[in-house]
């Protein structure tokens, strides 16, 4: 098939989304199809030299606002701080108050606009695809490219739109603006198919948009690279790691932060905000890492921490990567009971994850029975239903039928 996939960012910018996005792309090539790439050029971006794309694309950049280097999301040391600390400083007080000018300047798209105005007028490979893909976030994905089907510069016989986060009741919102909402809901209705990557999410986004619901769907993500190693995980004093981010208003890392320092175990913990914790004698605390450098600290954990979201049944991307290896798994459940049993079910299944609750005594318990090697019914090996091949096609399957 010929496949168009649109993504509304620079795929070398390092985040847990675009590790989604390059994981796509990389299924649909694998799964031998002909994929072209729409993405954001890295110009104004603070890109991850060690990143590369899946080779066998076809891509295409497109420039954003020239404004961007004043008001990038993704200057991460500055909004982080501002995140952490809200008594702030003069000078990111008035950061805050340009960027939200020129933000306004644009709409409700914030400086993507600039991009999709770009895409849809630079763009000149007037091409008919099989299927055309669009990822976000940003929500700018879907809106690029059902201009491009609009205006006639590409067509296709099936629109996907696929949504690794809804916009509104995603779990990093204050609150709902009911304006963006009813946007929302319209880009749904451009699409033939609509898939996110929570089934919690999508009977969410079911219950809240009618005029689309009969055609959402949900799918799980796919891994990015394979990363299993011939390390024996049988022994005493495992390694324990947690690679992400944790903002407390998302995610709470407290319980086993504090369960591990209570037993004493060996624990890197990577991601911001880096300052929520203290390092000890076995703690060490590291702000967001390079991939390369990231990859590293994988190498030597052996038991492999995940945090569920505090609510809104979003499922961090983490959990397919570190399924592609041949580590324990700690999973620690969160957010209500009903969100705790849906996904316990669905992964419970791949006989893969020691679960827990997110409290101290819980989790405690978990480490024990890893420390003990009393884990003999986990299979420790790589999940391959989650492989990208395997979602690509998973995809196409829910797109055509």
């Amino acid at each position: 098939m010929r496949i168009l996939i649109v993504v509304g960012g620079c795929l070398k910018v390092n985040s847990s989304a675009n590790l989604c996005h390059r994981a796509y792309i990389k299924g649909f090539i694998d799964a031998g199809h002909e994929v072209t790439v729409i993405s954001m050029s890295e110009e104004g971006q603070i890109v991850d030299k060690s990143i590369e794309l899946p080779k066998g694309a076809n891509y295409l950049v497109f420039n954003s606002s020239r404004l961007l280097k004043y008001i990038n999301p993704n200057k991460r040391k500055v909004l982080n701080k501002d995140m952490e600390n809200k008594n702030k400083n003069l000078k990111s007080i008035i950061f805050a108050k340009i960027r939200t000018i020129i933000l306004n300047i644009y709409g409700v798209f914030g400086y993507q606009q600039a991009w999709i105005n770009n895409v849809v007028r630079k763009h000149k490979e007037k091409k008919q695809y099989d299927i055309v893909i669009s990822l976000s976030s940003p929500v700018a994905s879907h809106v690029a490219a059902y201009k491009l089907i609009e205006n006639g510069k590409i067509s296709c016989k099936k629109y996907c739109q696929i949504w690794e986060d809804p916009w509104q009741y995603d779990i990093y919102k204050e609150y709902i603006d009911e304006k963006k909402l009813k946007i929302e809901e319209q880009i749904t209705t451009f699409a033939d198919k609509v898939i996110y990557v929570s089934p919690i999410t999508m009977n969410i986004q079911k219950s809240i948009f009618k005029l689309s619901h009969e055609k959402m769907d949900w799918c799980p993500l796919p891994y990015y690279y394979k990363d299993e190693n011939d390390k024996v995980i049988s022994i005493k004093n495992k390694v324990y790691g947690y690679y992400g981010d944790y903002f407390p208003q998302t995610r709470n890392l407290e319980p086993f932060y504090t369960a591990a320092k209570e037993l004493g175990i060996n624990v890197n913990i990577c991601g911001m905000p880096n300052e929520l914790f203290k390092t000890t004698d076995n703690i060490k605390i590291n702000e967001r890492l390079p991939l390369e450098e990231l990859k590293e600290y994988e190498r030597i954990t052996d038991v492999l921490v995940f945090v569920c979201n505090l609510k809104g049944g979003q499922i961090p991307g983490k959990i397919y990567q570190y399924s592609s290896t041949n580590k324990y798994i700690l999973f620690i459940l969160d957010g209500t009971d009903e969100e705790k049993k849906v996904l316990k079910d669905y992964f419970a299944k791949f006989n893969r994850y020691i679960f827990c609750d997110n409290n101290i005594e819980d989790i405690k318990k978990a480490i024990k029975l890893i420390e003990d090697n009393n884990l003999n019914d986990i299979d420790n090996e790589c999940v391959s239903y989650f492989e990208p091949q395997n979602i690509a096609t998973l995809i196409i399957e829910k797109c055509t039928r």
